[in-house]
C-alpha cells in the first residue's frame, strides 16, 4: 500500500528533474525524452523544431572544436610562407 502512494505521488513528475512537473508536450515519444525542460520552452515552441535546432547547434559546435584543434597543430599563414609557424 505504501508503494502505491509513492507511485501515485510521482505521477506527472519529470524523470530528469523529479521536483518539477512533466511538461505537457514532452510525452516520451522521442528518443532521449525524459521531460527535461526547466525553462518551459516546449510550451510555446514546436518540439520538432527544438530538436532540429539542438542537432544543428551540436554539429556547428563539433566543427568549431575541430577548427580549434587544427589551428593548434597546423599553420595556414599564406603571408608568412617562408617563416615556420611556432
Amino acid at each position: 500500500m505504501k508503494m502505491q502512494s509513492v507511485l501515485s505521488s510521482r505521477a506527472g513528475k519529470s524523470k530528469a528533474m523529479p521536483f518539477l512537473s512533466q511538461p505537457p508536450n514532452l510525452d516520451g515519444s522521442m528518443a532521449g525524452d525524459v521531460g527535461f525542460d526547466p525553462l518551459g520552452m516546449s510550451t510555446f515552441l514546436d518540439v520538432k523544431w527544438l530538436r532540429e535546432a539542438e542537432l544543428k547547434h551540436g554539429r556547428i559546435c563539433m566543427l568549431a572544436w575541430t577548427g580549434c584543434i587544427v589551428q593548434v597543430y597546423q599553420c595556414f599563414s599564406v603571408a608568412q610562407m617562408k617563416v615556420a609557424c611556432a
